[in-house]
């Protein structure tokens, strides 16, 4: 979304564009240099108490919180769940612009792609009991 997309213009293309069983609950708001200046939420868009006419920038509520793309995974994670949010948009240094999001699904794509990567690489350990012989200094118990 751009800063001066008017709320009607936002709410018209949630519908035309965003099924309404889509998960997407909050959009990132920019400038038309693609700098980062929010995140909206569905909610508000379509809350009545918002005009029409009004800029979607006047519904941004705080400043925006972002990683870059070289934090860890650990710190938007950390992020989302002390700040309680839907989506964490990541920047560039420079110029804070906005070069991709992470939002709960990613991290769990990101944890079961793990998961699995490690199941395929780790062999499996062998519960059958074959010969097993204890040494204790030097002497064979069985």
């Amino acid at each position: 979304l751009i800063v001066d997309n008017s709320v009607k213009e936002v709410r018209e293309w949630i519908k035309g564009t965003i099924s309404s069983e889509s998960l997407a609950t909050a959009f990132i708001v920019a400038d038309e240099n693609d700098t980062l200046k929010g995140v909206v939420s569905r909610e508000d868009i379509f809350n009545k108490k918002f005009n029409d006419t009004s800029p979607i920038s006047s519904l941004i509520s705080s400043a925006a919180h972002y990683v870059f793309p070289e934090n860890r995974l650990s710190l938007a994670v950390d992020i989302i769940d002390k700040k309680d949010l839907d989506i964490l948009p990541v920047v560039s240094h420079k110029s804070k612009k906005i070069i991709g999001a992470v939002t709960h699904r990613e991290i769990f794509n990101a944890y079961s792609k793990r998961r699995q990567e490690n199941e395929i690489t780790r062999p499996a350990i062998s519960l059958k009991y074959r010969s097993a012989r204890l040494i204790v200094k030097g002497k064979q118990l069985w």
